[in-house]
């Protein structure tokens, strides 16, 4: 008797430890995992979703804005970057909302303000999407808008650079950033002059976290990296357009941009790797060269004209 008393009592003890025990049936799910696993569903969907509407949009401002211009007789579109040129450029900014990293983007060779347009436009849907909008960012672009006005010393270069193609005035510029939805406000920053009297004179008291250099020639690079490079952030791109460009009429002995991006790292041991993967010629600052940001931003006489 004692002996069956006791198989009972272990017999009934397994049975209850099996049914607190034994995996729940399939779909038996407790309601809270439930909850869960659709709430993070709907989370995933949402991201794509949000994702996908994002990059429609990028996708249609690349196809409008290559299209030829009404305000420029429909010679071209508005920017003279590829399609892969501005897909990478759209990497590069995704990487810097991506980075945490607040500062400014500069633009220094505006042209017709396509490339500008892009930028503002990707930043600020990216930073909306990422739901790390920066309202303090701001935006400055620089461009003779009245084509190459510097002369370089090579009489045949000068000569193509007097196209009227490369002619774009700044009321244009303004009116093609309306026409994409582009309000002028206090964080979009014109500057109108060659970059040898206007860059100087203007003093940077933020942080740079995009500097895309598009001034084609030697002294408009130079002055450009001299004078607003030592602002860039590290982790901060410089992006180099015309690092490769060098027309057919140009004399052997004429020094173009790739010149002073080339002498420029070297005279301040910036071994960053060019990466070419961007489109244009880029490199990510390092920080065995900080930026050093002047105290406050000032203009030293009255030439520069911010617009």
């Amino acid at each position: 008797m004692l002996s069956l008393a006791l198989a009972t009592c272990h017999a009934s003890l397994f049975l209850f430890l099996f049914q607190i025990l034994r995996p729940a049936a399939v779909g038996a799910v407790a309601p809270s995992h439930l909850a869960v696993g659709n709430l993070r569903s709907l989370a995933r969907k949402g991201h794509q979703t949000d994702q996908s509407e994002y990059q429609k949009k990028v996708d249609e401002l690349i196809a409008k804005l290559s299209l030829p211009s009404d305000q420029y007789g429909k010679d071209r579109g508005l920017t003279m970057q590829g399609n892969a040129d501005l897909r990478g450029l759209q990497r590069l900014i995704e990487d810097v909302v991506d980075h945490g990293l607040e500062g400014d983007v500069y633009e220094t060779g505006v042209w017709r303000g396509g490339t500008a347009i892009f930028m503002v436009s990707v930043m600020q849907w990216y930073e909306a999407m990422k739901q790390k909008h920066n309202p303090d960012r701001h935006y400055w672009f620089f461009d003779s808008f009245d084509g190459f006005q510097v002369p370089t010393g090579d009489d045949k270069l000068d000569t193509y650079l007097a196209k009227s193609v490369y002619v774009a005035p700044l009321e244009k510029v303004k009116q093609s950033f309306k026409d994409f939805g582009i309000p002028i406000t206090q964080n979009v920053h014109f500057v109108q002059g060659n970059f040898e009297d206007s860059i100087p004179k203007l003093k940077v008291d933020r942080p740079v976290a995009l500097l895309r250099m598009d001034g084609d020639l030697y002294s408009s690079t130079s002055v450009v990296l001299k004078y607003l490079y030592p602002s860039l952030q590290v982790n901060g791109w410089a992006v180099v357009d015309d690092y490769g460009w060098r027309p057919s009429q140009t004399s052997p002995n004429t020094k173009l941009c790739r010149h002073a991006v080339d002498e420029y790292r070297q005279a301040h041991r910036i071994n960053a790797p060019m990466d070419t993967g961007y489109g244009k010629p880029a490199w990510r600052k390092g920080p065995d060269c900080r930026a050093q940001p002047s105290p406050q931003q000032q203009l030293q006489g009255d030439v520069l004209n911010v617009l």
